[in-house]
């Protein structure tokens, strides 16, 4: 079933370079209403722990090679902006139709659904904890009742800010409703899609 899902959202997957926004983006307004709650610790963070979470992730975005799905988590613990996505990051097998789909508008700036889908994914794998059951709905529902379901949409929100200045569209409350569902990440991207400058075009448009 999440495999079937990943296979509608991959369209296009690389249509352009990733046009991601850094912290120096952001209005400064904006940057100070990001307190120093968002900070994720990496020295908690070992080599066997980034695993976990790339396994748990690329079950969710099989589209997406372990390679670049790991470099996603790196980027998310480190501060950075995404890594970008090219043809080697995508399954061999899907590259050929992620390609074709929609070449006419390969101009359009922004990323993918699936690639947003899984850059929030890893955003919120991070946030809890990391782990194979981090952003499985099990693991989902133990962190919203650990955490409470607005204090961790609230720090995923921080987090999807420090990346795109344009995450603004995407309210806690979206969030709060994208964790009842078995890949968030992309429910919240297909929304995102939905009310961008270009709706429904595959791509979170910048």
């Amino acid at each position: 079933m999440l495999f079937a899902v990943s296979m509608c959202l991959i369209f296009p997957l690389i249509a352009g370079s990733v046009e991601a926004s850094t912290n120096k983006s952001l209005s400064a307004n904006r940057l100070n209403s990001i307190n120093t709650e968002y900070k994720i610790d990496s020295t908690k963070w070992s080599d066997e722990k980034i695993d976990q979470l790339v396994k748990a992730l690329s079950e969710l975005h099989p589209e997406l090679s372990n390679e670049y799905l790991r470099e996603l988590v790196e980027s998310q613990l480190n501060d950075e902006a995404i890594p970008n996505l090219t043809n080697r990051d995508i399954s061999p097998s899907l590259a050929l139709r992620a390609n074709l789909a929609r070449s006419t508008k390969s101009s359009w700036k922004g990323i993918t659904v699936a690639q947003m889908g899984a850059v929030i994914d890893t955003i919120i794998g991070t946030v809890i904890g990391g782990g194979l059951s981090s952003i499985t709905k099990a693991g989902l529902k133990a962190a919203v009742k650990k955490m409470g379901r607005k204090k961790l949409s609230r720090l995923v929100r921080q987090h999807l800010l420090r990346k795109f200045s344009a995450a603004y569209i995407i309210s806690s409350k979206v969030i709060e409703t994208a964790l009842n569902y078995t890949s968030p990440g992309t429910w919240v991207a297909k929304y995102w899609d939905k009310h961008d400058a270009y709706p429904n075009n595959g791509r979170i448009n910048f």
